[in-house]
């Protein structure tokens, strides 16, 4: 029975489709929580109504202190323009370094605004920017650091020692997967902590504008000059939403992300684009009685990571009962480019829940079915392991109280553009 259910769905889904709907995504600047996220979501529905669902968007505001349940969403953020620039003594000019425009990863998210106009300061290389002595040791007052390290604890040096902003020019490295010289043209998606978010502006530099700015460094000072126009807002956590109704008032939940910066398309828009695809096709199939009705209803949750889950469990308090679900949380990559792995991430143990084998069992045999056709049968093309869990991301909110889900990524230790 299952064979032939995999099948009939497998005829139906297309990559392609997928690959149209994830176009249409990353076309947005969907930074949690802001107005391109919430233009998203409307797209995410609007797709969705086109092919037959019904579709909408649920805007929650946190009330109760600004909470839902134990967790306190950030600050709505929109920038606007963001540049930075550095000075050239030969040229007797400043030269372009980042323009939000261009790129919207190389501002640090959530940064604060600058004076208008502008400002113009010295900057100052960190050795070490995960020790406060590096940062003690030097007058940072009005000035911007130079990091290579996680910006979450250098802001809150950075702060503390009267900096400005930051400029980082790290990449994580996966070694022997990724290196930083496997994208010395690449800006790694960064953002500030709460505690930052408005105290400092920053901007990201690719590996090989960070090596030219440290070798000005090592000559001379070096003078930049950087410009954001930014705002906060009171959050609004938007969710797209379309549920295929069952015989029985108890749903499975499948969850997707449609957050991260414009253009990232494996993280988080990969997972939506599939889901889409995917409650679609199953619409289609049984609206046309190729499938039997459910007898659980099948919810699609299109959320900003983390905070768009916990909004919604808080804030439907009339909800179905939820006996199983699935985040698909990035599921899009080249394993040859990349070297990642399908990772299939079980539900903690509390949760007493089937749910994590059945996965084990199905993604074994459709990782069998995507093997080499012809003679040469039985060798599987696709990489995946599975593993215990580790919480992280929105299969986290939601496993303490219910049988809920398990979690599909594609891990390459980065995000693929």
């Amino acid at each position: 029975m299952f064979f032939d259910i995999y099948k009939t769905i497998a005829r139906e889904v297309s990559g392609e489709r997928c690959f149209d709907i994830l176009n249409g995504i990353v076309r947005f600047h969907r930074l949690q929580l802001g107005p391109g996220i919430e233009e998203a979501a409307r797209y995410c529905a609007g797709v969705l109504k086109a092919k037959g669902l019904d579709a909408m968007v649920n805007i929650y505001i946190p009330e109760n202190g600004g909470r839902f349940y134990g967790y306190r969403p950030s600050p709505g953020w929109e920038c606007r323009e963001a540049k930075l620039w550095m000075w050239d003594e030969e040229k007797k000019e400043y030269v372009k370094l980042s323009d939000f425009e261009e790129n919207a990863f190389a501002v640090i998210q959530k940064s604060c605004p600058t004076p208008e106009g502008g400002i113009e300061t010295e900057l100052v290389e960190i050795e070490d920017p995960e020790k406060e002595e590096s940062f003690a040791s030097k007058d940072l007052r009005g000035k911007i650091v130079l990091v290579r390290g996680k910006v979450g604890i250098a802001s809150y040096f950075a702060v503390k020692y009267g900096a400005i902003g930051i400029i980082t020019d790290d990449l994580n490295e996966y070694w022997p997967v990724r290196t930083r010289w496997d994208l010395p043209d690449a800006r790694q998606y960064t953002a500030f902590p709460a505690y930052a978010c408005k105290k400092l502006f920053g901007f990201v530099l690719t590996p090989r504008q960070g090596e030219m700015v440290r070798g000005m460094l090592d000559r001379g000072p070096v003078k930049v000059k950087a410009k954001v126009v930014s705002d906060f807002q009171e959050p609004r956590v938007p969710v797209a939403t379309a549920v295929i109704p069952g015989q029985v008032p108890e749903e499975i939940l499948v969850v997707a992300h449609i957050c991260h910066p414009k253009p990232s398309a494996n993280d988080n828009a990969s997972g939506a684009a599939a889901a889409i695809e995917a409650i679609a096709s199953l619409d289609r199939l049984i609206k046309s009685g190729v499938l039997l009705a459910p007898r659980l209803g099948m919810r699609l949750l299109l959320v900003p990571e983390m905070g768009g889950t916990f909004a919604y469990l808080a804030s439907e308090p009339e909800r179905p009962r939820v006996l199983a679900g699935i985040n698909l949380d990035m599921v899009g990559e080249n394993q040859t480019l990349c070297g990642s792995t399908l990772k299939v991430e079980y539900p903690p143990l509390a949760a007493c829940s089937f749910a994590g084998t059945l996965l084990k069992e199905i993604t074994a045999f459709c990782a069998n079915d995507a093997g080499m056709t012809g003679e040469q049968k039985g060798f599987p093309v696709l990489r995946w392991g599975v593993f215990p869990y580790s919480g992280g991301s929105d299969h986290y909110g939601t496993a303490a109280g219910r049988p809920y889900p398990f979690k599909g990524r594609d891990e390459s230790g980065g995000q693929l553009c």
